[in-house]
Order: C-alpha cells, then sequence, then structure tokens
C-alpha cells in the first residue's frame, strides 16, 4: 500500500485543516510531526507528575526499623527477628513500632511471592509491563470453561467440576503483574459455573462457599448474589438467602433471576410460618 503525505492547506488564522486522506491511505509522519507529539507527551507527563498527590510521610519508628538488617536467606527475604520484634528508636533506645514491623514483613512476603512466581516460572526472566500478556494462559482458561461448559449440558457435573476447577486454577496462577481485573473476570466466572454443579449435584455447601467467592471477588455482579441466594435456599437458611438475594437486587433491580429467586423465598418463609402456626394449634 503506497504511503502518502497529505497536502499541505493554506497556512494563517482562519484556514480550513487540510482534509484527512481517503480511505485505505496512510498518512506518513514526518519527523516535524512525530516532534510535535513527543513534545505534546512530554507536557502531558510532567502535568501528571505535577498533579500526583505526594508520598505519604514515614514515621521516625518506621525509618529507624528499615535501617535494621534484613538477610537474605537462600533465595528469599526474611525480617531479621530480633530488630523486627523491638526496633530502636532514634536515642538508641528501644521502641514499640508493631506497625513499621507488620509493614515491613508485609513487603518481605510479597517479595518471595515474586520470587516464587518467577521460579516457576522461569520464560519470566523480567515481569514485562503489565499490559502485556502472554495468550497461551486466556486461550487455556477459554478452553477449560467451554469444555467444562459442553460437560455440564450433558449432564456429565463432576467432569465439568474438574474442568471448571482448572479454569480457576489457571486464573488464580497468573502472575502477579498481570490485569487484576482480567483475573477477577475469570475468576468469578469458574467459580460461579462451578457453584452451579456443585448445586445441581446436591452438595450445596460447596456451591455456596464458591458462590461466596464470586460475591467476595466480584460483589457488583448479579450473579454471584443468585448463586449464593439458591445455595442458601437449598440449605433451609432461608432469612440468609432472602438477605443476598436483596443485595443483588441492589446493584441490578431488574435482574429477572433475582426477582424470581426472592419470590421464591419469600413464598417458602410464609408456607413456614402457616405450618409453625398450624403446628402450635395441635
Amino acid at each position: 500500500m503506497a504511503t502518502t503525505q497529505p497536502p499541505a492547506g493554506p497556512a494563517g488564522p482562519g484556514a480550513r485543516p487540510p482534509r484527512p486522506p481517503p480511505p485505505g491511505q496512510r498518512v506518513q509522519i514526518t519527523p516535524e510531526i512525530a516532534q510535535q507529539m513527543a513534545a505534546k507527551m512530554r507536557q502531558q507527563q510532567q502535568q501528571q507528575q505535577m498533579s500526583a498527590p505526594p508520598p505519604p510521610p514515614i514515621s521516625p519508628a518506621e525509618v529507624d526499623f528499615v535501617e535494621q538488617p534484613v538477610r537474605a536467606k537462600g533465595s528469599r527475604v526474611h525480617v531479621d527477628s530480633s530488630a523486627a520484634s523491638n526496633p530502636p528508636n532514634a536515642s538508641g533506645k528501644a521502641s514499640d513500632a508493631p506497625v513499621a514491623s507488620e509493614k515491613l514483613q508485609s513487603v518481605c512476603n510479597d517479595i518471595n511471592y515474586l520470587i516464587n512466581k518467577l521460579e516457576q516460572h522461569p520464560e519470566y526472566a523480567v515481569p514485562p509491563p503489565p499490559t502485556i500478556m502472554k495468550p497461551h494462559r486466556s486461550q487455556q482458561f477459554t478452553k477449560s470453561k467451554e469444555d467444562g461448559n459442553a460437560k455440564f449440558k450433558e449432564g456429565k457435573l463432576d467432569d465439568a467440576i474438574q474442568l471448571f476447577s482448572a479454569a480457576v486454577d489457571l486464573a488464580a496462577d497468573r502472575p502477579p503483574w498481570e490485569s487484576h481485573v482480567l483475573a477477577r473476570e475469570e475468576l468469578s466466572l469458574a467459580l460461579s459455573n462451578r457453584s452451579l454443579c456443585f448445586h445441581n449435584k446436591g452438595d450445596f455447601e460447596k456451591s455456596l462457599s464458591d458462590a461466596n467467592a464470586v460475591v467476595e471477588i466480584k460483589k457488583a455482579w448479579s450473579k454471584g448474589h443468585f448463586r449464593k441466594g439458591k445455595a442458601l435456599i437449598a440449605l433451609d437458611k432461608l432469612q440468609e438467602a432472602r438477605d443476598a438475594i436483596l443485595l443483588g437486587l441492589d446493584f441490578e433491580p431488574s435482574n429477572d433471576d433475582l426477582k424470581n429467586a426472592l419470590t421464591e423465598v419469600d413464598t417458602k418463609i410464609i408456607s413456614n410460618h402457616h405450618a409453625k402456626q398450624q403446628h402450635n394449634k395441635l
């Protein structure tokens, strides 16, 4: 395809801008245009840096504690236990800094988690930028999910549960530098499907456990609240089921599944109430 440069339009105030190139033709980015784009990007970066909030101040106790020795043990990082338990302050005396200790231990845990990921996946020699994701994991997840759906339609619930469990593992094992949004989407979908399989199999406790996880991961998704409500109804925990369904309706008031589930649980509550009244009369 030929590369063309748009003709220069008339200069001066009030001049009409040049017409865009016809479809199928590309505009050549000249050095002048490239410089203008780079200058605009630098200006945007400077504006973002100027508008960014300042970092929170670090307390003296945290500064003193961070300066305490941190030893590398094998390929792992851990906090010196004596320093972590009672770090000294600026005067050299022991000070109470449990917050600093917890923060540093949390950082060490994150570092060790990243080390474990890099050891499990040696192909990730250096963590790539967050926007770069290798497609094979998403492809494997999609295949496991679709195969699970097929087994569910065939009534092979055990096989479907196994495939959805594989999809859950794939989503949960995403490297920490990849998109958390994608991991949440995948996890909530696979767990919701597995919850349905457990429900149809009659294992309502496991169905409820998966539904609770879906609500925790993606609270605004009505499907998680619906799965939770249905599992609680099956366990005869009607008031809890009603609360779960009402919470889902707060996020999606027009959801028909939740409306029908609310009607179902209200009918059961009224029926149980009438049954108790009849029993008390005997």
